[in-house]
């Protein structure tokens, strides 16, 4: 990523997406973390241009 800022916030996106999931959806997190993932993937590409 070429701008810190975007890498910052797309971290506690994840992060705190990853907190959300495992608190309110337990072993069934493998949705929300695959849906987080692909939100990132979003991000960096959206960045990298």
């Amino acid at each position: 990523m070429k701008d810190p800022a975007v890498a910052r916030v797309a971290g506690a996106v994840v992060f705190s997406t990853l907190l959300v999931a495992l608190a309110f959806e337990g072993e069934r997190a493998a949705q929300p973390v695959k849906a987080a993932e692909e939100v990132v993937a979003m991000i960096r590409d959206a960045a990298d241009r």
